[in-house]
Formats: C-alpha cells, structure tokens, sequence
C-alpha cells in the first residue's frame, strides 16, 4: 500500500506541480489526523460518560469494546467491572 501510494504521490506532483501539490498534502494530511484522532477518543468519551453514570449509581451502563488493543482491553475490563 505504501509503495502504491508513493507511485501515486510522484504522478499527482508531476501533473500539478510542487505549488498546488504541497497545500493538498496539508489538508489530506490534517484530515487524516483529525479522522485518527476521532476514532482513538470516542471510546474514551464513551467510557468516561460511563463511569460518570456509574459515580451517580447507574450501574448497569456498558461500553462497546470492539478493538483488540488497550482501548478494547480497557473497556472490557469496565463490562467486567460493571
């Protein structure tokens, strides 16, 4: 993929030139990081609205684990805690 998207990038630089080539890897670039971004905190939000409900005596909240990393980890360990 990454060789594919480097072949990809040389052709895009040589038909629109370095001036229009350098502002479209910025915004694709911040697009791409605001998209990461919202899908490594929204778990996160998920699980502190959570454990706020839980503080107030709600016990019966769940969150939605479907990764496999430690985010995943961590809200399995809150269903097992709840």
């Amino acid at each position: 993929v990454t060789l594919a998207a480097f072949i990809t990038w040389i052709g895009l630089y040589r038909h629109l030139g370095p001036t229009r080539t350098l502002p479209l890897a910025i915004v694709l670039s911040l697009v791409l990081t605001q998209l990461l971004a919202r899908g490594m905190t929204s778990p996160l939000r998920e699980m502190t609205a959570a454990a706020q409900a839980m503080a107030a005596g709600d016990y019966t909240q769940r969150v939605h684990a479907s990764s496999h990393d430690e985010v995943g980890q961590l809200a399995a360990a809150f269903n097992t805690m709840a």
